[in-house]
């Protein structure tokens, strides 16, 4: 449960769609503060370095863009695989949806303490 099928595994296709959602969210992050952000993807072994590199401080970026959701079997993969003290955060979407981020909510509440803090 959870765990990163081989290469040999995932089609062509399934390949595709992930290094595009990746892509999609390091543009994203690039035009909101961080601007080296960029796919880790480049046939070294992910864990700990996240699908994204170069953005958030202390946050362990793992992307999916699926038709289905298994949010718990992917939090539980980005908490495994995060460095110590990371925040796992998982990012996610279907096809012509939204892109959403499941966080644990002591995370959140940090983020939004901070937040109101700079006001």
């Amino acid at each position: 449960m959870g765990r990163r099928l081989p290469a040999a595994e995932v089609s062509k296709s399934e390949r595709r769609k992930g290094a595009d959602g990746e892509l999609e969210v390091a543009r994203i992050l690039r035009a909101h503060s961080w601007p080296e952000a960029k796919r880790t993807s480049d046939g070294r072994v992910q864990v700990e370095r996240g699908d994204i590199g170069d953005g958030p401080a202390g946050v362990h970026l793992a992307v999916r863009r699926r038709e289905t959701v298994s949010i718990w079997a992917w939090l539980a993969q980005a908490a495994r695989e995060a460095r110590a003290g990371n925040a796992p955060v998982v990012v996610f979407r279907r096809n012509r949806s939204r892109w959403y981020a499941a966080v644990e909510l002591d995370y959140l509440l940090d983020l939004l303490a901070e937040r109101d803090a700079n006001r």
